[in-house]
């Protein structure tokens, strides 16, 4: 829908790759209308450090990770104004952790 106030990805991009991931953000450029709203949650981390992981039985899945640079620099770029951000530990079985991160944008208006 052309105009839209807001658009949700709730952790899409920890299975989408980084070109992916920049493409998402300039489509939901195109989509919302100026001052719409995008809220996206990934796992933070290196790009460099995604693994496969597996989920029990199941094959498994490469999980990417992303820095709140990389997030916050693409959103800007796609003319997004980053409004606010938190990171929330998720914790592993192997009393390891995950970090979520999850962030809040404004699309900005056009020129």
């Amino acid at each position: 829908m052309v105009g839209s106030m807001s658009l949700s990805a709730p952790f899409v991009f920890p299975y989408l790759n980084q070109d992916e991931v920049i493409e998402f953000i300039g489509a939901a450029a195109v989509k919302l209308s100026a001052g719409g709203l995008l809220f996206i949650s990934t796992m933070e981390g290196r790009y460099e450090n995604s693994q496969f992981k597996s989920r029990g039985e199941d094959e498994g899945v490469l999980n990417y990770l992303y820095s709140e640079s990389f997030i916050s620099t693409t959103l800007v770029e796609q003319g997004f104004e980053v409004l606010d951000l938190f990171r929330q530990d998720y914790p592993l079985d192997n009393a390891e952790a995950d970090t979520d991160l999850f962030v809040f944008a404004r699309k900005m208006a056009g020129d």
